[in-house]
């Protein structure tokens, strides 16, 4: 609730106003200086957001290499190579390879076509499958006991393969890492050329064991990645490979390299920084809201000489003070969009100090509203 106005010194309650205006003009200035500094922290902030998917698609490239190694070693694939189905299993288009399970009984083991969709596995997870009995049911008797039970395993690092060919078809992450600098936008694109050479050369027609046709489109889907064969997965992988001991560099340089401002010290990330600006601009927008307050309720408000009294004179004046209140909550979601890490956070603190310059700009509505009534009445 408002506290009511009460009469006292003129003197004191001006010299009140005027420490209030001192407040409000150092706290104002901070906010200002502060979201210049996070607007020019935002080219930092891409930057970082570049790094991040140039990382992950290091990532994927690696642990492609390496699960294509490791699969061949895995002993259902060496089984599987050996039977006649699998002579061409290289040749099998990554869709059929995820449909495989093998099983080991007895020391031996075999292979079947998963048919249940909804029965697939994640990798390294085992099922157990059984074939339902045939044969005449009597009334009133028990049901037929289950027959040829056995456990499914997946091929994990079949799957594992797929999953980071999945990955590497997102084109939000590879379009951020090509942006990162024209040297990896050359080679990022040289390689989704060759992949979807690849997709095209191998995936224009395929006819799985069910008599089941597929024709490819120009459009680069899971369905499509899942075209790729082994054969062309080795070439894919190996073709415009990144060297990993770069991208270390880059990260460990992130503080100083393509910094837009001087005043960044090396090894700070720019999504830090941007949390610190958050943080610092509300509190300049709480402090400024509590003196504009206490400001506020002083008999005579506003006076001359203060800040209050400066933006209240004209229209002009007032809509330029309520430009400069909009500032901190703008800077404070464009840090938020740009920011990689701590978007909760950033997007607490910018509903925070959205509220708190909301509050600012309705207390000098209110306070622009009574100044009227009062120059009616001495009118």
């Amino acid at each position: 609730m408002k506290q009511p106005r009460t009469e006292s010194d003129p003197k004191i309650n001006f010299d009140s106003c005027i420490r209030c205006s001192i407040a409000c003009t150092r706290a104002g200035l901070i906010a200002l200086v502060l979201s210049f500094f996070g607007l020019t922290l935002l080219p930092s902030l891409d930057n970082e957001k570049e790094l991040i998917a140039l990382g992950e698609y290091f990532s994927h490239r690696t642990n492609l290499i390496h699960y294509l190694d490791e699969l061949p070693k895995e002993r259902c694939w060496k089984a599987l190579v050996k039977t006649e189905i699998g002579q061409n299993a290289l040749l099998w288009p990554l869709q059929k390879l995820e449909d495989i399970y093998c099983s080991d009984a007895k020391g031996h083991v075999g292979f079947e076509l998963l048919k249940d969709p909804h029965a697939k596995l994640e990798p390294g997870v085992q099922i157990f499958a059984w074939d339902i009995p045939q044969g005449p049911v009597q009334p009133n008797s028990r049901p037929l006991a289950l027959v040829n039970l056995r456990t499914l395993y997946s091929l994990a690092p079949a799957h594992q393969i797929i999953n980071h060919v999945l990955a590497l078809g997102d084109q939000k992450m590879l379009a951020a890492a090509r942006s990162f600098s024209n040297e990896y936008n050359s080679s990022i694109f040289k390689w989704e050329a060759l992949r979807y050479r690849l997709i095209r050369e191998g995936g224009l027609q395929l006819t799985y064991s069910s008599g089941e046709t597929v024709e490819s489109t120009d459009d680069i889907g899971v369905l499509s990645l899942k075209w790729l064969t082994l054969t062309s997965l080795r070439e894919l992988a190996t073709a415009e490979l990144p060297e990993l001991s770069k991208y270390d560099a880059l990260k460990a340089g992130l503080g100083t390299f393509k910094i837009a401002v001087p005043w960044i010290s090396a090894g700070t990330k720019p999504s830090f920084l941007a949390i610190g600006i958050q943080s610092g601009l509300l509190l300049c927008t709480i402090y400024f809201l509590l003196y504009f307050y206490e400001a506020s309720i002083i008999p005579g408000f506003p006076f001359l000489g203060t800040l209050f009294g400066a933006f209240s004179r004209t229209r002009l004046f007032r809509l330029v003070f309520l430009v400069f209140v909009t500032v901190p909550p703008i800077s404070s979601a464009l840090l938020t969009i740009r920011t990689p890490d701590g978007t909760r956070i950033g997007a607490a603190l910018s509903l925070l100090i959205l509220l708190i310059s909301f509050l600012i700009a309705r207390l000098a509505c209110i306070q622009k509203n009574e100044i009227a009534k009062l120059h009616q009445r001495n009118g």
